[in-house]
């Protein structure tokens, strides 16, 4: 009788652990996708900022610039010596070669033909580029920054 209640008692610890492991596994999981989409966020909303200062920099000089800079070591976007836009580290600038924006940064996209440009910046969460601008987001992911 007392071996029966021993068994059942590490019977029921093992069980208890188990599903404990099995929640811990789960919250994991959904802790990582959470973060990916505020990383996801911080990115949509850098490239806001920077289509702003684009559209504002046309405003001023009628054409787009011909380049903008992403320095990650400054976290700023340089569109002109006047326009500046501050990142967020999920929105730091991935070097051209990188494969996919990841948590330390974001590969961006940046492409103008005469009065139409196109600006991305890859998304974790589909591994493809979203994009401000006139010109087809495929544009943009052929000229990396």
């Amino acid at each position: 009788m007392k071996k029966n209640i021993i068994i059942l008692i590490v019977v029921l610890i093992i069980i208890f652990c188990v599903i404990i492991a099995a929640l811990i596994g789960l919250s994991t999981a959904g802790i990582s996708t959470v973060q990916q989409s505020e990383r996801d966020t911080q990115r949509r909303t850098a490239l806001n900022e920077i289509d702003l200062q684009i559209n504002s920099f046309y405003a001023d000089n009628s054409t787009y610039p011909s380049a903008i800079t992403i320095n990650g070591a400054r976290d700023t976007v340089n569109i002109s010596s006047s326009k500046i836009v501050k990142l967020t580290k999920a929105a730091i600038a991935l070097p051209a070669s990188a494969t996919n924006s990841t948590d330390k940064g974001s590969k961006y996209c940046y492409y103008v033909s005469g009065n139409d440009y196109v600006v991305g910046v890859m998304l974790e969460s589909s591994g493809a580029y979203t994009t401000k601008g006139n010109l087809p987001a495929a544009t943009c992911a052929s000229y990396p920054l």
